[in-house]
């Protein structure tokens, strides 16, 4: 109950307050070291802010609560060091975060799956912008395509400007069916990768 009521004070201090970033004088003198830990373990936060309080603190001739910090601290990193942390920072693609201790293998866990997860999706995001890319180079191929086909069949073109155009299309054809199949293969390659994501994702 006691650790229940800390926890939800902690919360609300960061929330509200902001509490965990530099100490005032007042701060430093009225300080809850444990709470003070509590907050930034909840926070996944390492030891080493108990640093910049002590700097702080200082100024006004206050010693950080080792002890107390430090317990405050173990106990919020029990709530932050879990599988769901873990997981949603490897997800985002984060680096582990090492304030957790080695012995919490549900957050390491976590963040093993959630990584898998993110590499799995950055793999599909990649080869949908190469699609997106290859569809508008054979947008812009199609459109030249065009512009040569036009200046073939119009009256006013002359001998020399329809040779350069026969020529130019013999080139424009062979780079449309070279990219068209730049495409095929980057679909099928999706395919794949959107099979793979879907059963990374469905693990337990």
């Amino acid at each position: 109950m006691k650790l229940a009521c800390a926890l939800f004070i902690g919360v609300m201090c960061y929330l509200v307050l902001g509490c965990g970033a530099a100490l005032s004088e007042k701060e430093c003198i009225n300080a809850d070291w444990r709470m003070i830990g509590l907050e930034d373990g909840m926070r996944g936060k390492s030891m080493l802010s108990l640093s910049g309080y002590r700097k702080a603190c200082s100024e006004v001739d206050v010693v950080p609560d080792l002890a107390a910090y430090e317990q405050g601290h173990n106990d919020g990193l029990k709530h932050y060091c879990v599988y769901q942390t873990g997981y949603n920072l490897g997800q985002r693609g984060s680096a582990l975060n090492t304030a957790c201790p080695e012995t919490a293998v549900q957050y390491q866990d976590g963040y093993a799956f959630g990584r898998r997860v993110y590499d799995a999706r950055v793999v599909v995001n990649t080869i949908n912008r190469d699609i997106s890319a290859s569809e508008n180079r054979i947008e812009t191929i199609k459109t030249d395509i065009a512009s040569n086909e036009h200046a073939l069949v119009a009256k006013d073109t002359d001998a020399e400007t329809r040779l350069e155009a026969v020529l130019a299309l013999k080139k424009l054809n062979e780079q449309l069916a070279s990219e068209e199949g730049v495409l095929r293969k980057l679909q099928r390659q999706l395919t794949r990768a959107q099979r793979n994501y879907q059963s990374v994702v469905s693990q337990p």
